[in-house]
């Protein structure tokens, strides 16, 4: 007999990108979110990094936060803070306060995503953080070289905004370091971030010295050391050297290291910026989160897991991913993060906040002229001489129904505006386009038109100036491309909820304890028990 389940939402606490990642995924499940965050945007460390190893955008966290606040099962709470937690798996009581006013959520289960900060190197007196303007942390010589950054992409010194054309990363501040920042552990970030930043600047300016001073470079993912290979081929210099002190060079901005290298060779050597490989941790309200809720912590401060359930707590129904339970990178947040999804799903029924959206048949294309509306978003911000030109502008080229300018209900007002203008194409501006994806799509599908009958045009880096001639010329070939679009014929498929795990090893064993577990009393579940539980059993899992 198949055991009845609990019902209930789902509440993430943070909004960093495993909170994100595990919003999103239980909403694809079914279940009504909660995602709490007690900053003003979600996003977490990301948007202040340039890149993602090793050339990924940091932009594209953009996409998932954009999906996050148009979807109808996910309610994203910002400037939120959790102030109580009381009750049981299945039903948990949670109070938060967000303006000063508190609000009671009952939810059955709660994802823990509240994620990692950087080492704050102040304390260190040799590096003089805070005290020579030339010594920056790694976190900010990444918004300094980020296009969209206050700098716009320049690497300048504090001191005298000239470039620098030496630069030097000390490795292991904050981390490897049990005397002046009790971190015993390695941040498994930090190697790869400095060849990052080194490679970022070589490629921007290859006149441009790089040295890296480092215990060890620890370069152990998959396409790791082939990126350690390719940086020293361009010139990334490495030093084997723990670097002491840093000091000001009399009646100069420079700075200099005095360090022994392999040989115990004394040495000293002038640089014109000094970056600190700052190490992580679990930020402070994490920490005194997790232990308001009695979780309990290793001697990091970590969350403590079992060696085979690095998602799962001491406490039934609550969940971590994320930073909260080590100095994980982006991929393995993600990953936490879908597995800890996956846990729940395991023992909670989803209650969703939305029914599913109904959707008409598609109305074939039709061979006539096409008819395409032009719909435009203008972020905050953005200068609004840019509307005036895509209006105007817009309206005058070929095949053009509509042009609209959308706001607010941003998918109430396309799909509105694509059934009142009676065009069967769209092409949407606005900033980084692709953020909006999901919803152009659905828009189409709800205004009766192929999904895929749309062009984008990102008005991210275009000029409004007069004349003009570049947004007019994005927009123009926005409307060329749409009028030539054939879509796809729409098929439906049936999906046969039956999987396959190849790989009898821990990792499939795990998945395969999971499937039965869902469905204990099915026959599925019943031939995984027999075949799984003792092997399991024996692994200790």
């Amino acid at each position: 007999m198949t055991r009845k389940k609990p019902q209930g939402p789902v509440m993430v606490i943070g909004g960093g990108i495993a909170g994100i990642q595990a919003a999103l995924d239980l909403s694809t499940a079914g279940f009504g979110t909660y995602l709490v965050e007690r900053s003003a945007s979600l996003g977490g460390m990301i948007p202040h990094l340039h890149r993602i190893f090793p050339l990924c955008s940091c932009c594209k966290v953009d996409t998932r936060i954009a999906l996050c606040e148009q979807d109808p099962n996910i309610k994203v709470m910002l400037n939120t803070t959790v102030q109580n937690v009381s009750g049981k798996a299945g039903d948990f009581q949670i109070v938060l306060e967000s303006d000063g006013k508190e609000a009671k959520i009952t939810v059955g289960a709660i994802i823990l995503a509240a994620g990692l900060e950087p080492f704050d190197p102040t304390s260190f007196d040799t590096y003089a953080y805070g005290h020579l303007p030339n010594v920056i942390t790694s976190v900010e010589f990444e918004e300094m070289q980020k296009p969209t950054g206050p700098q716009q992409g320049q690497v300048l010194r504090p001191s005298d905004n000239e470039p620098p054309r030496k630069i030097a990363w000390l490795q292991c501040v904050g981390s490897r370091d049990i005397n002046r920042c009790d971190a015993p552990y390695c941040s498994s970030v930090c190697c790869m971030y400095a060849l990052k930043e080194a490679v970022n600047s070589k490629e921007e300016n290859s006149d441009t010295e790089t040295t890296i001073f480092f215990m060890d470079m620890r370069t152990h993912g998959k396409g790791w050391e082939r990126y350690f290979n390719q940086a020293v081929d361009q010139g990334v210099q490495l030093i084997r050297s723990r670097v002491h002190s840093v000091t000001p060079i009399a009646e100069s901005d420079d700075l200099l290291i005095t360090y022994a290298d392999e040989s115990g060779e004394a040495k000293r050597e002038t640089f014109d910026l000094v970056v600190l490989s700052v190490g992580i941790r679990p930020s402070s309200e994490a920490v005194s989160l997790a232990r308001n809720l009695g979780l309990e912590l290793d001697e990091d401060h970590y969350l403590a897991s079992k060696p085979f359930s690095s998602t799962g707590t001491n406490i039934p129904g609550i969940f971590a991913c994320g930073g909260i339970n080590g100095p994980l990178d982006i991929t393995q947040s993600l990953i936490e993060a879908s597995s800890a999804v996956s846990e729940v799903t395991a023992f909670l029924e989803a209650v969703p906040f939305a029914g599913p959206l109904s959707f008409p048949e598609p109305t074939p294309v039709p061979a006539d002229p096409p008819g395409i509306f032009v719909a435009y978003h203008l972020c905050p911000g953005m200068d609004e001489s840019i509307a005036k030109v895509i209006q105007e502008y817009a309206s005058t080229l070929p095949d053009v129904t509509a042009v609209s300018k959308i706001s607010g209900d941003l998918l109430g007002s396309l799909v509105d505006g694509i059934k009142s203008s009676k065009g069967n194409r769209l092409v949407f501006a606005s900033c980084t386009p692709v953020t909006h994806k999901n919803l152009v799509e659905t828009a189409l599908r709800l205004a009766g038109l192929n999904p895929f009958l749309y062009e984008m045009v990102d008005l991210r880096n275009t000029d409004a100036a007069p004349p003009a001639s570049q947004l007019k010329d994005v927009i123009r070939m926005g409307v060329a491309r749409a009028a030539f679009i054939s879509p796809p014929d729409l098929k439906k498929i049936p999906v046969e909820k039956r999987a396959l795990i190849v790989g009898g090893g821990l990792a499939g064993l795990v998945r395969g304890r999971e499937r039965f577990s869902r469905d204990p009393g099915g026959k599925t579940g019943k031939t995984w028990r027999k075949r799984v539980s003792r092997l399991t059993h024996l692994a200790g899992i």
